[in-house]
Protein backbone atom coordinates (compact mmCIF):
# COMPACT_ATOMS: atom_id res chain seq x y z
CA UNK A 1 0.00 0.00 0.00
CA UNK A 2 1.00 3.29 -0.77
CA UNK A 3 0.87 4.96 2.29
CA UNK A 4 1.50 8.32 0.67
CA UNK A 5 -1.18 8.29 -1.87
CA UNK A 6 -3.52 7.39 0.75
CA UNK A 7 -2.33 10.36 2.75
CA UNK A 8 -2.64 12.73 -0.06
CA UNK A 9 -6.49 11.16 -1.05
CA UNK A 10 -7.78 11.88 2.65
CA UNK A 11 -6.03 15.14 2.65
CA UNK A 12 -7.97 16.05 -0.16
CA UNK A 13 -11.27 15.10 0.49
CA UNK A 14 -10.95 16.98 3.63
CA UNK A 15 -10.39 19.83 2.15
CA UNK A 16 -12.90 19.67 -0.29
CA UNK A 17 -15.33 19.42 2.85
CA UNK A 18 -13.23 22.66 3.68
CA UNK A 19 -12.86 20.88 7.34
CA UNK A 20 -9.74 21.57 9.47
CA UNK A 21 -8.07 18.23 11.07
CA UNK A 22 -9.54 19.01 14.36
CA UNK A 23 -13.07 19.05 12.63
CA UNK A 24 -12.03 15.94 10.89
CA UNK A 25 -11.27 14.38 13.78
CA UNK A 26 -14.11 15.14 15.90
CA UNK A 27 -16.28 13.15 13.57
CA UNK A 28 -14.03 9.92 13.46
CA UNK A 29 -13.26 10.03 17.29
CA UNK A 30 -9.44 10.01 17.03
CA UNK A 31 -7.16 12.77 17.55
CA UNK A 32 -5.70 15.26 15.77
CA UNK A 33 -2.29 13.67 15.57
CA UNK A 34 -3.60 11.13 14.47
CA UNK A 35 -5.04 12.68 11.23
CA UNK A 36 -2.06 14.46 11.00
CA UNK A 37 -0.43 11.00 10.52
CA UNK A 38 -2.82 9.71 8.05
CA UNK A 39 -2.08 12.79 5.68
CA UNK A 40 1.31 12.73 6.36
CA UNK A 41 1.63 9.08 5.10
CA UNK A 42 3.21 7.82 8.26
CA UNK A 43 0.36 5.34 9.46
CA UNK A 44 -2.75 4.38 8.13
CA UNK A 45 -6.65 4.55 9.53
CA UNK A 46 -7.52 1.51 11.46
CA UNK A 47 -10.55 -0.49 9.95
CA UNK A 48 -12.98 0.88 12.55
CA UNK A 49 -12.22 4.53 11.40
CA UNK A 50 -12.03 3.34 7.52
CA UNK A 51 -15.79 2.31 7.65
CA UNK A 52 -16.40 6.49 9.40
CA UNK A 53 -14.06 7.90 6.71
CA UNK A 54 -16.38 5.67 3.81
CA UNK A 55 -19.47 7.81 5.31
CA UNK A 56 -19.08 11.22 5.93
CA UNK A 57 -16.91 11.67 2.27
CA UNK A 58 -19.37 8.79 0.49
CA UNK A 59 -16.21 6.97 -1.03
CA UNK A 60 -15.24 3.26 -1.24
CA UNK A 61 -13.07 1.75 1.45
CA UNK A 62 -11.55 0.37 -1.86
CA UNK A 63 -10.89 4.15 -2.96
CA UNK A 64 -9.48 5.08 0.03
CA UNK A 65 -6.93 2.46 0.32
CA UNK A 66 -6.25 3.02 -3.37
CA UNK A 67 -5.85 6.96 -2.91
CA UNK A 68 -8.15 7.57 -5.35
CA UNK A 69 -11.74 7.72 -6.60
CA UNK A 70 -12.85 4.88 -9.35
CA UNK A 71 -14.72 5.97 -12.74
CA UNK A 72 -17.03 2.86 -11.83
CA UNK A 73 -18.79 3.16 -8.46
CA UNK A 74 -17.36 0.12 -6.23
CA UNK A 75 -18.64 1.76 -2.94
CA UNK A 76 -21.03 -2.04 -2.65
CA UNK A 77 -21.21 -3.10 1.27
CA UNK A 78 -20.52 -6.45 -0.31
CA UNK A 79 -17.02 -5.26 -1.47
CA UNK A 80 -16.00 -2.75 1.32
CA UNK A 81 -17.03 -6.26 4.25
CA UNK A 82 -14.43 -8.21 1.74
CA UNK A 83 -11.54 -5.38 1.73
CA UNK A 84 -12.21 -4.64 5.47
CA UNK A 85 -11.91 -8.69 6.22
CA UNK A 86 -8.47 -8.46 3.80
CA UNK A 87 -7.11 -5.15 5.67
CA UNK A 88 -7.91 -6.12 9.47
CA UNK A 89 -5.66 -8.95 8.34
CA UNK A 90 -2.80 -6.91 6.38
CA UNK A 91 -3.01 -4.96 10.10
CA UNK A 92 -2.64 -8.08 11.76
CA UNK A 93 0.20 -9.74 10.16
CA UNK A 94 2.05 -6.36 10.07
CA UNK A 95 2.00 -6.14 13.78
CA UNK A 96 2.78 -9.73 14.38
CA UNK A 97 5.98 -8.97 11.90
CA UNK A 98 7.12 -6.22 14.48
CA UNK A 99 6.41 -7.78 17.24
CA UNK A 100 8.94 -10.79 16.59
CA UNK A 101 11.35 -8.12 14.61
CA UNK A 102 10.87 -6.69 18.45
CA UNK A 103 11.01 -9.69 20.09
CA UNK A 104 14.33 -10.26 18.07
CA UNK A 105 15.68 -6.97 18.29
CA UNK A 106 15.40 -7.69 22.17
CA UNK A 107 16.71 -11.16 22.64
CA UNK A 108 19.82 -10.23 20.48
CA UNK A 109 20.22 -7.17 22.84
CA UNK A 110 20.16 -8.73 26.10
CA UNK A 111 22.97 -11.40 24.36
CA UNK A 112 24.85 -9.12 23.61
CA UNK A 113 25.01 -7.60 26.81
CA UNK A 114 25.24 -11.06 28.62
CA UNK A 115 28.35 -11.79 25.48
CA UNK A 116 29.71 -8.55 26.82
CA UNK A 117 29.51 -9.22 30.52
CA UNK A 118 31.11 -12.45 30.21
CA UNK A 119 33.90 -11.41 27.36
CA UNK A 120 35.00 -8.31 28.27
CA UNK A 121 38.24 -8.10 30.01
CA UNK A 122 38.07 -11.90 30.02
CA UNK A 123 41.48 -12.62 29.24
CA UNK A 124 44.63 -11.01 30.58
CA UNK A 125 47.81 -11.51 29.72
CA UNK A 126 51.07 -10.21 31.57
CA UNK A 127 54.82 -10.59 31.35
CA UNK A 128 57.19 -11.72 34.09
CA UNK A 129 60.55 -10.00 35.10
CA UNK A 130 62.70 -9.78 38.06
CA UNK A 131 66.49 -9.43 38.64
CA UNK A 132 69.16 -9.39 41.18
CA UNK A 133 72.93 -9.48 41.61
CA UNK A 134 72.93 -12.74 40.88
CA UNK A 135 69.83 -13.92 39.05
CA UNK A 136 67.95 -12.75 36.05
CA UNK A 137 64.10 -13.56 35.07
CA UNK A 138 63.08 -12.88 31.82
CA UNK A 139 59.87 -13.83 29.02
CA UNK A 140 57.91 -14.95 31.79
CA UNK A 141 54.15 -15.34 31.40
CA UNK A 142 50.88 -14.40 33.11
CA UNK A 143 47.95 -15.07 31.59
CA UNK A 144 44.08 -15.01 33.04
CA UNK A 145 41.05 -15.80 31.49
CA UNK A 146 37.60 -16.63 32.39
CA UNK A 147 38.33 -20.39 32.95
CA UNK A 148 42.22 -20.99 33.93
CA UNK A 149 45.19 -18.93 35.23
CA UNK A 150 48.64 -19.79 33.50
CA UNK A 151 51.59 -19.11 35.16
CA UNK A 152 55.02 -20.26 33.41
CA UNK A 153 58.89 -18.80 34.28
CA UNK A 154 61.08 -20.60 32.04
CA UNK A 155 64.18 -18.25 31.30
CA UNK A 156 65.47 -18.06 34.90
CA UNK A 157 68.89 -17.43 34.46
CA UNK A 158 72.12 -17.68 36.81
CA UNK A 159 74.42 -14.62 35.97
CA UNK A 160 77.02 -16.78 37.59
CA UNK A 161 76.35 -20.11 35.90
CA UNK A 162 75.40 -21.79 39.23
CA UNK A 163 72.72 -24.48 39.00
CA UNK A 164 69.51 -23.06 40.82
CA UNK A 165 68.61 -26.38 43.19
CA UNK A 166 64.53 -24.98 44.28
CA UNK A 167 62.39 -22.73 43.45
CA UNK A 168 59.91 -21.10 45.65
CA UNK A 169 57.17 -18.70 44.17
CA UNK A 170 55.07 -17.03 47.08
CA UNK A 171 53.15 -14.14 48.28
CA UNK A 172 54.32 -11.90 50.88
CA UNK A 173 51.23 -9.60 52.31
CA UNK A 174 51.96 -7.95 55.77
CA UNK A 175 54.72 -10.22 56.35
CA UNK A 176 52.95 -13.41 56.07
CA UNK A 177 54.16 -16.09 53.50
CA UNK A 178 51.83 -18.07 51.40
CA UNK A 179 53.53 -20.73 48.92
CA UNK A 180 51.94 -20.92 45.54
CA UNK A 181 54.54 -23.44 44.15
CA UNK A 182 57.82 -24.93 45.32
CA UNK A 183 59.65 -27.53 42.94
CA UNK A 184 63.58 -28.97 42.17
CA UNK A 185 63.81 -27.67 38.90
CA UNK A 186 65.02 -24.19 37.33
CA UNK A 187 61.14 -23.92 35.68
CA UNK A 188 57.75 -22.98 36.73
CA UNK A 189 54.75 -23.79 34.79
CA UNK A 190 51.23 -24.15 36.65
CA UNK A 191 47.69 -24.28 35.78
CA UNK A 192 44.90 -23.56 38.31
CA UNK A 193 41.07 -23.39 37.47
CA UNK A 194 39.11 -20.28 38.96
CA UNK A 195 37.23 -20.49 41.50
CA UNK A 196 39.75 -23.40 42.53
CA UNK A 197 42.66 -21.51 44.69
CA UNK A 198 44.66 -24.43 44.05
CA UNK A 199 47.49 -22.28 43.65
CA UNK A 200 46.12 -18.33 43.28
CA UNK A 201 43.84 -16.57 45.24
CA UNK A 202 41.10 -15.75 42.39
CA UNK A 203 39.37 -13.17 44.23
CA UNK A 204 42.64 -10.63 44.69
CA UNK A 205 44.55 -12.59 42.11
CA UNK A 206 45.59 -9.06 40.06
CA UNK A 207 45.94 -6.75 43.78
CA UNK A 208 48.35 -9.75 44.48
CA UNK A 209 50.59 -9.59 41.69
CA UNK A 210 52.41 -6.83 43.57
CA UNK A 211 53.29 -9.11 46.63
CA UNK A 212 54.86 -12.27 44.53
CA UNK A 213 58.15 -12.96 45.07
CA UNK A 214 60.94 -15.94 43.98
CA UNK A 215 62.82 -17.54 46.55
CA UNK A 216 65.82 -19.69 44.49
CA UNK A 217 68.26 -21.68 46.58
CA UNK A 218 71.78 -22.30 44.50
CA UNK A 219 74.76 -24.24 46.60
CA UNK A 220 72.37 -23.77 50.01
CA UNK A 221 71.65 -20.29 49.74
CA UNK A 222 68.69 -18.01 49.29
CA UNK A 223 68.20 -15.88 47.08
CA UNK A 224 64.76 -13.81 46.69
CA UNK A 225 63.73 -11.79 43.49
CA UNK A 226 60.33 -9.73 43.74
CA UNK A 227 58.39 -10.29 40.38
CA UNK A 228 57.33 -7.38 38.11
CA UNK A 229 54.12 -8.04 36.32
CA UNK A 230 53.65 -6.07 32.73
CA UNK A 231 50.49 -5.62 31.44
CA UNK A 232 51.05 -7.22 27.88
CA UNK A 233 47.28 -7.40 26.57
CA UNK A 234 43.60 -7.30 27.69
CA UNK A 235 40.48 -8.13 25.85
CA UNK A 236 38.90 -4.34 26.57
CA UNK A 237 38.60 -3.10 23.28
CA UNK A 238 34.93 -2.16 22.56
CA UNK A 239 35.44 -2.04 19.03
CA UNK A 240 37.85 -4.15 16.92
CA UNK A 241 41.04 -2.51 15.70
CA UNK A 242 42.13 -3.42 11.95
CA UNK A 243 44.94 -5.95 12.46
CA UNK A 244 48.54 -4.66 11.11
CA UNK A 245 49.78 -7.14 8.39
CA UNK A 246 50.73 -10.32 9.22
CA UNK A 247 54.58 -11.43 7.07
CA UNK A 248 51.98 -14.50 6.01
CA UNK A 249 49.27 -11.99 4.20
CA UNK A 250 48.95 -11.39 0.64
CA UNK A 251 51.85 -9.79 0.75
CA UNK A 252 54.91 -11.24 2.23
CA UNK A 253 56.45 -8.30 4.17
CA UNK A 254 59.66 -9.19 6.22
CA UNK A 255 59.69 -8.15 9.49
CA UNK A 256 62.33 -5.00 10.14
CA UNK A 257 65.38 -6.53 10.76
CA UNK A 258 68.29 -5.40 13.30
CA UNK A 259 70.55 -3.25 11.63
CA UNK A 260 73.58 -4.90 12.19
CA UNK A 261 72.39 -7.34 10.33
CA UNK A 262 71.24 -5.52 7.43
CA UNK A 263 74.60 -6.22 5.72
CA UNK A 264 75.01 -10.09 6.89
CA UNK A 265 70.66 -10.51 5.31
CA UNK A 266 72.63 -8.57 1.41
CA UNK A 267 75.04 -10.84 1.31
CA UNK A 268 72.80 -14.09 2.14
CA UNK A 269 70.91 -12.49 -0.79
CA UNK A 270 73.63 -11.96 -2.89
CA UNK A 271 75.50 -15.70 -2.36
CA UNK A 272 72.60 -18.11 -1.96
CA UNK A 273 70.65 -19.54 -4.29
CA UNK A 274 66.78 -19.27 -4.39
CA UNK A 275 64.39 -22.19 -3.46
CA UNK A 276 60.69 -21.88 -3.34
CA UNK A 277 60.44 -18.78 -0.57
CA UNK A 278 63.90 -19.08 0.82
CA UNK A 279 66.96 -18.76 0.02
CA UNK A 280 69.33 -21.76 0.72
CA UNK A 281 73.24 -22.58 1.10
CA UNK A 282 74.75 -26.07 1.53
CA UNK A 283 78.17 -26.20 3.16
CA UNK A 284 80.59 -28.86 3.57
CA UNK A 285 84.05 -28.53 5.33
CA UNK A 286 86.70 -31.44 6.19
CA UNK A 287 87.34 -29.30 9.59
CA UNK A 288 83.69 -27.80 10.51
CA UNK A 289 81.42 -30.62 8.69
CA UNK A 290 78.11 -30.60 6.83
CA UNK A 291 75.49 -28.03 7.03
CA UNK A 292 72.60 -27.12 5.15
CA UNK A 293 71.61 -23.13 5.69
CA UNK A 294 68.53 -21.79 4.79
CA UNK A 295 67.35 -17.75 4.83
CA UNK A 296 63.05 -17.66 5.16
CA UNK A 297 62.71 -13.70 4.22
CA UNK A 298 59.10 -13.75 4.61
CA UNK A 299 59.94 -14.80 8.88
CA UNK A 300 62.60 -12.76 8.30
CA UNK A 301 64.58 -16.66 10.01
CA UNK A 302 67.93 -18.58 9.35
CA UNK A 303 68.33 -21.95 10.42
CA UNK A 304 71.34 -23.58 10.10
CA UNK A 305 71.05 -27.54 10.18
CA UNK A 306 74.50 -29.53 10.48
CA UNK A 307 74.65 -33.46 9.19
CA UNK A 308 76.61 -36.28 10.22
CA UNK A 309 76.42 -39.30 7.71
CA UNK A 310 73.83 -37.35 6.45
CA UNK A 311 71.72 -37.45 9.53
CA UNK A 312 70.58 -34.33 11.17
CA UNK A 313 72.42 -33.88 14.22
CA UNK A 314 71.75 -30.24 15.30
CA UNK A 315 69.93 -26.98 14.20
CA UNK A 316 70.60 -23.69 15.21
CA UNK A 317 67.58 -20.39 14.35
CA UNK A 318 68.26 -16.74 14.64
CA UNK A 319 65.61 -14.13 14.56
CA UNK A 320 67.21 -11.31 12.57
CA UNK A 321 63.93 -8.89 13.83
CA UNK A 322 65.08 -9.75 17.85
CA UNK A 323 68.39 -10.99 17.49
CA UNK A 324 67.54 -14.45 19.20
CA UNK A 325 69.31 -17.64 18.90
CA UNK A 326 67.95 -21.03 19.67
CA UNK A 327 69.95 -24.18 19.54
CA UNK A 328 68.59 -28.25 19.62
CA UNK A 329 70.58 -30.79 19.69
CA UNK A 330 69.60 -33.90 18.02
CA UNK A 331 71.83 -36.28 20.10
CA UNK A 332 71.76 -34.61 23.65
CA UNK A 333 68.45 -32.56 24.65
CA UNK A 334 70.39 -30.96 27.37
CA UNK A 335 73.05 -29.07 25.48
CA UNK A 336 70.07 -26.84 23.76
CA UNK A 337 70.44 -23.37 24.85
CA UNK A 338 68.97 -19.78 23.58
CA UNK A 339 70.47 -16.10 23.55
CA UNK A 340 68.13 -13.40 24.14
CA UNK A 341 70.08 -9.63 24.04
CA UNK A 342 73.34 -11.58 24.43
CA UNK A 343 72.42 -12.94 27.60
CA UNK A 344 72.35 -16.52 27.01
CA UNK A 345 69.90 -19.49 28.85
CA UNK A 346 71.57 -23.16 29.16
CA UNK A 347 69.87 -26.22 29.96
CA UNK A 348 72.79 -27.81 31.86
CA UNK A 349 75.43 -26.94 34.94
CA UNK A 350 78.16 -26.40 32.88
CA UNK A 351 77.13 -23.41 29.88
CA UNK A 352 80.78 -23.99 28.44
CA UNK A 353 79.59 -26.17 25.74
CA UNK A 354 76.58 -24.40 25.01
CA UNK A 355 79.28 -21.38 24.39
CA UNK A 356 81.10 -23.41 22.39
CA UNK A 357 77.81 -24.43 20.05
CA UNK A 358 77.30 -20.51 19.59
CA UNK A 359 80.71 -20.19 18.46
CA UNK A 360 80.38 -23.09 15.91
CA UNK A 361 77.14 -21.41 14.87
CA UNK A 362 78.92 -17.83 13.79
CA UNK A 363 82.07 -19.56 12.74
CA UNK A 364 80.05 -21.41 9.61
CA UNK A 365 78.02 -18.54 8.76
CA UNK A 366 81.16 -16.16 8.71
CA UNK A 367 83.03 -18.36 6.82
CA UNK A 368 80.11 -18.71 4.08
CA UNK A 369 79.62 -15.12 3.91
CA UNK A 370 83.59 -14.07 3.63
Amino acid sequence: MDYDKIGSFILNLRNEKGWSQETLAEKVCVSRQAVSKWERGITLPDPNSLLVLKDIFKVSIDEILSGERFTKNKDTDLTDNVTIQMYTKYRKSKKTLKFLIIALLTFLVIFLIYFFINSYRSIQIFTIYGESDNIQVDDGIFVITSDKIYLSISNIISKSQEKIDTIDLYYLIDNKKTTIAKQDDNYLFIVDFKGSDNYFDTENIIDNLTNMYLDLTINGEVETIKLSFRKDYTNDMLIFKKKPKAASDEINEPLTPKPEYDDMIQKIKEKFRVQDDAYVYEFKDDKLGDYLVHYMEFADLLTLTKFEDEEIVAIWSLEFGFGNIAYASYINPLENYTTSNNVMSCTIEDCVLSFNRNKEFWKVINTILE
